[in-house]
């Protein structure tokens, strides 16, 4: 062994020993660095259930006033979770009421947080249910029109609106309700030679409406017209008049003189057919198809309406100016023509032509205000024209209340009506008038029960209901006191006096009869028309049958004897 190994060994002997009698030193804990949490901030959860309808939004979250005064405000269209927002109290609310919001009031705290559940009601089926199919619509007679279709699956309900002409509905609320009865309807009371739109909408158990699906019809032009003593009937297009001809109103080209059967009129334009009549007092008019329109007969007033005054014209004169009409209607002085625009022209004597004015006038002039009408019907001194929207304005001579407006004035320009709509028709006599609807009513004098009140209480100056008559009405006829009606079934009933056997009632007694009476030995009647004592209808084969006073041979039976029942009018078929 060498020195210096002996000195290294001896050295590391005495490090082991002194390492060994040093005790151990005790393990020092480690320091961790902790970060700072953030403090916490306002958090407002709005939660949507359900699906929100447009009107239900926005969801407005309105808050307490922060800086300078401004209030905190949020719109939401969806559901969102608001930060930071500030403490205060809250108000969550939706345009739609019917949202339910919980809690919709409420006071946010520092460090919170806060759900809103807003929640939607379900929404409203918006799906229209299908169309109306197989829509037909059929002219079953001069008065009534029949519809039929098939409601689809989806539909609770159908509506029907009826509108003049050729223009449908524009909405279920536009032109005038019909009513409905399953897959069909029956309806009556209209107005002849007239065309009808009917509009059909399903609508289901939500409210939705369907679109619309249309129908036109034109109902058939009714074949005869009485005056005060003559009657006059379309056959074939040409025209065929009977009874009184002291003003040559019978048109014939013959001498004055009373016919006892039906003679053909003479003058009128060759192959252009007769299409609508109108008999007054003592003169005749018609229109034809080329849209003209012929008058003869007296013109003391002007009641032709050439611009003459003074002579009768034995033979059809056309009255100029007029080159679009529609429908004519003669009073006792006076005449008045429909035309396709709706305005009215009237001629003839003072105070009845609806002008504002008490004057006369020889030639059309038009009437004040009226250019919707689809109907015009004049007798006595007065006329009465029916308007789009189913109501009735008159004017004329008032003193006995058959202007209908409540009082007994002169009525020189239309007034409404009272107390009637949707109205479907109308009938004048020389001193009343009646309009249909889903009843009859009629008005003005009734000193003969005419009015069908079943009293004598006369003026009856606001219409009111005919007693004793139910059921569906086709039309009615007015004479100077005595009123008749067509009822749905061809029947016919009539009140009033009865002098001249006019109520067509066999053995009744020859004063007024307050309560409307059944016609007898009478079925299948289609329409009818009154003179001041007579009456007659038409029957569906063409018969036309007439009752009550004969003296001028109105009833055109090649006799003067009255009859109280229908008897049929000689050599005349006016459905040859």
């Amino acid at each position: 062994m060498t020195h210096r190994t002996a000195i290294a060994l001896a050295v590391g002997a005495v490090l082991l020993s002194s390492i060994a009698a040093t005790p151990p030193v005790a393990a020092q804990p480690v320091a961790h660095v902790v970060a700072k949490k953030k403090p916490k901030k306002n958090r407002l959860i709005v939660r949507f259930v359900g699906t929100p309808a447009a009107a239900a939004l926005p969801i407005t979250v309105r808050g307490p006033k922060v800086r300078k005064g401004k209030r905190y405000v949020r719109s939401l269209t969806t559901a969102k979770t608001l930060k930071r927002v500030p403490a205060g109290t809250y108000r969550v609310s939706s345009p739609d009421p019917t949202v339910s919001i919980s809690p919709s009031a409420f006071r946010m705290k520092k460090k919170t947080r806060k759900t809103v559940t807003v929640t939607f009601p379900p929404l409203a089926d918006t799906t229209p249910p299908d169309r109306v199919t197989n829509l037909t619509a059929s002219e079953t007679g001069i008065h009534r029109v029949r519809l039929s279709w098939q409601t689809p699956a989806d539909a609770a309900s159908v509506i029907v609106r009826r509108t003049y002409g050729d223009a449908p509905a524009a909405s279920p609320d536009d032109g005038v309700p019909v009513e409905v009865s399953a897959n069909s309807v029956d309806e009556v009371g209209l107005l002849p030679r007239t065309t009808y739109t009917y509009t059909v909408f399903a609508r289901d158990a939500a409210g939705n409406t369907s679109g619309a699906a249309v129908a036109r019809v034109t109902t058939a032009a009714r074949p005869i017209a009485a005056g005060a003593y003559h009657t006059c009937a379309i056959v074939s297009g040409t025209m065929k008049c009977w009874g009184l001809d002291n003003h040559a109103q019978l048109g014939d080209g013959l001498p004055k003189t009373n016919r006892n059967i039906p003679q053909n009129v003479m003058g009128l334009p060759a192959g252009v057919d007769v299409v609508a009549i109108g008999a007054g007092g003592f003169h005749t008019c018609a229109v034809l198809a080329n849209a003209t329109l012929w008058c003869w007969g007296q013109n003391a007033n002007g009641e032709i309406g050439d611009g003459s005054l003074g002579s009768d014209k034995a033979a059809p004169t056309l009255v100029p100016g007029i080159t679009d009409a529609v429908d004519v209607a003669a009073g006792f002085t006076h005449t008045c023509a429909l035309q396709a625009s709706g305005v009215v022209r009237c001629w003839g004597g003072a105070g009845k032509l609806g002008t504002g004015f008490n004057a006369g006038s020889a030639s059309p002039v038009v009437v004040a205000g009226l250019t919707d009408a689809v109907g015009i019907f004049a007798d006595g001194d007065r006329t009465c024209a029916l308007r789009r929207t189913g109501a009735v304005v008159c004017w004329g001579r008032g003193a006995d209340g058959q202007i209908g407006d409540g009082g007994t004035t002169d009525r020189y320009a239309p007034v409404p009506v009272v107390g009637v709509s949707n109205v479907t028709s109308i009938a004048t006599g020389d001193n009343h008038a009646c309009a249909i609807g889903v009843d009859v009513r009629c008005w003005g004098l009734n000193s003969n029960g005419q009015a069908g009140d079943g009293t004598t209480n006369s003026p009856r100056a606001t219409p009111g209901p005919v007693s004793g008559v139910s059921g569906r009405v086709l039309t009615a006829s007015l004479g100077l006191n005595h009123s008749c009606l067509v009822k749905g079934d061809g029947s016919a009933m009539c009140w009033g006096d009865n002098t001249n056997k006019q109520l067509g009632f066999s053995g009744a007694p020859p004063g007024n009869q307050l309560a409307p009476v059944n016609v007898s030995l009478l079925s299948g009647a289609t329409t009818a028309v009154s003179g001041s004592f007579h009456t007659c209808t038409v029957l569906p084969e063409g018969t036309v049958k007439c009752w009550g006073r004969n003296l001028e041979y109105q009833l055109g039976t090649g006799n003067d004897t009255p009859s109280d029942v229908p008897i049929p009018v000689l050599f005349l078929d006016v459905y040859p």
